[in-house]
């Protein structure tokens, strides 16, 4: 009985590790599917493709290990089955008439089922096994993203920037070193973890004080990349982080500083032009996300209900291809009408919620709860300017990791049966595993 009882706890020892380094991969090491594409094809590969690849095998792994019921309240769960519900009801007419969905539309309508639902489900399992996310270790994994950064500043800093977007800079053959955008993503969610990582409270000051300069200096290089939502996106979050935490905003206000001394010291002209606010309302990427909002919101007007479908934005526009409004509430109001803004508030609502109560009473909801608050108004924030349903699949991840420590920190009413007690019998239950 002994020898069957020691088998099953190694048994379980080994899937929590395997699952921490699961679900380290998917969140501060994705970028190297960009390096394993080129080491085995010799072009970069399909980066979502692999990020929803590790969100179903989190979610595999991490079934072995603690129930998905319960773990998320009932309205976050009900506005994803909306959002199924109204993708599908979108394509049956189209199917009906014996055609099929064009490739975007297609690509949007598979998304919602295969990409967001994974994710939300992978960040609500996350959420709730802390073991699974131990910050000072996932920080490892954003090594290799950290060296070719630091090449790249000594050889030519213009590598991390919009500059090299189309043609990514390559070291030794293999290594792909994302640009712009997908880099200002990555190192927004390091720099996000390392400022929640605190060591010990009796440690030296030096060892205290390093979160806030690693954050600092890897603001530095977000800002270096010319991504101004994303910059802006990471300043905010980074902002409600220390909030949460009880720090001092003048320390952070003077970690900011040291990033834009980075900035200031290796910055390419392009990059200044870009972070300057006089220069970036004439930009022409703003006029073209002014002018697709603008079409956004005739197309909600024109059927506000349940919108124009996933993926049919850019129809409405006259346009053709992967075109949309590169501002989440927009699109979902244009292609999913009032019925899915109203789906959307069901899922952000109550983390949201829960976070400015624990603003508001000033409690503290541990590295794992400053981490996913930080990282959900990063994504929230970053969504009004950037990408669309499919490139913020994050905000989804993010949305369901925030929702158990959150809701246990903000001190919500818990049934037996409910999330938070979930939460709290697997966090006993992994102590017990990994011991």
């Amino acid at each position: 009985m002994s020898n069957t009882l020691h088998s099953q706890n190694a048994g379980r020892s080994g899937l929590a590790a395997l699952l921490a380094v699961a679900v380290g991969v998917l969140l501060f090491a994705d970028y190297g599917a960009l390096s394993v594409s080129q080491a085995l094809t010799g072009s970069s590969g399909n980066w979502l493709a692999f990020a929803g690849a590790l969100q179903f095998a989190v979610l595999g792994i991490g079934l072995f290990v603690a129930p998905l019921r319960g773990l998320l309240p009932w309205s976050m769960v009900l506005g994803m089955a909306g959002l199924w519900l109204l993708a599908f009801g979108h394509a049956v007419p189209i199917w009906a008439m014996g055609n099929e969905l064009t490739e975007y539309p297609g690509q949007k309508t598979a998304a919602v089922y295969l990409l967001l639902t994974p994710a939300l489900a992978a960040g609500a399992l996350v959420g709730s096994c802390p073991e699974s996310l131990r910050l000072h270790r996932a920080l490892w994994f954003g090594t290799p993203l950290l060296l070719m950064c630091a090449a790249a500043l000594l050889i030519n800093p213009r590598w991390l920037t919009i500059e090299y977007y189309a043609e990514p800079a390559v070291f030794f053959g293999m290594f792909v070193l994302p640009a712009h955008q997908p880099l200002a993503l990555c190192l927004t969610k390091l720099a996000l973890a390392a400022f929640a990582a605190q060591p010990d409270a009796h440690a030296a000051r030096w060892r205290r004080a390093m979160p806030l300069v690693g954050a600092s200096l890897l603001l530095g290089v977000v800002l270096l990349t010319g991504a101004r939502s994303y910059a802006a996106a990471l300043v905010l979050a980074l902002g409600v982080q220390a909030a949460l935490s009880g720090r001092r905003i003048g320390i952070l206000v003077c970690g900011g500083a040291l990033g834009l001394v980075v900035l200031q010291s290796l910055a390419s002209e392009v990059v200044q032009e870009r972070l300057d606010p006089t220069q970036a309302l004439e930009s022409l990427a703003y006029q073209e996300r002014e002018q697709a909002w603008q079409v956004a919101w005739q197309a909600f007007a024109a059927d506000p209900l349940v919108g124009v479908g996933p993926g049919q934005f850019a129809a409405a526009g006259g346009w053709f291809g992967r075109v949309y409004p590169h501002n989440l509430p927009l699109e979902i109001a244009a292609e999913f009408g009032i019925v899915g803004l109203c789906c959307l508030l069901a899922m952000f609502g109550p983390p949201l919620w829960w976070m400015a109560r624990c603003l508001w009473l000033r409690r503290n909801p541990g590295p794992l709860g400053q981490f996913a608050a930080a990282f959900l108004v990063f994504a929230m924030v970053g969504s009004l300017a950037v990408g669309d349903l499919i490139r913020n699949y994050f905000a989804f991840f993010a949305l369901g990791l925030a929702a158990g420590p959150l809701r246990a920190a903000a001190g919500a009413a818990i049934a037996p049966s409910s999330a938070g007690a979930l939460a709290t019998a697997n966090w006993a239950r992994w102590r017990e595993v990994t011991s």
